[in-house]
């Protein structure tokens, strides 16, 4: 009987590790996820406010530099626009900065994002 009740003790605590195991695991995930949000939150408030600023570039090199934004980001800045190519290019409310491919082509959008306003004939 004696055994039975340290085998049933020996159980219970590992029970008890088993979840306070998957807690801290939880709640570790749950904070960085937090602290995410908090650098997108950062990043969308103060990087719009100084990407422009900081990348007066040439517009080749905006363009390079818009592209490496996310939608979020591209969306917020003055110097960029999201376009309904589902992809950041440089540009302000006007559209494109550059409206032509590379063999000269007139690039048609139905739609861009400037400042998370929509401009275009198909506006979502």
């Amino acid at each position: 009987m004696n055994f039975i009740k340290k085998m049933f003790n020996i159980v219970i605590l590992f029970l008890i590790f088993i979840f306070m195991y998957l807690c801290y695991t939880n709640m570790k995930q749950m904070k960085e996820g937090l602290k995410d949000m908090y650098i997108e939150t950062n990043l969308s408030t103060d990087f719009a406010n100084s990407f422009c600023e900081s990348n007066k570039l040439s517009g080749a090199e905006l363009q390079n530099e818009c592209q490496k934004l996310t939608q979020s980001n591209c969306r917020s800045t003055s110097c960029c626009i999201w376009t309904s190519n589902e992809k950041c290019d440089a540009g302000s409310k006007d559209g494109l900065l550059f409206n032509t491919d590379s063999s000269g082509k007139l690039i048609d959008l139905d739609y861009y994002y400037y400042k998370d306003i929509c401009y275009g004939k198909k506006c979502k």
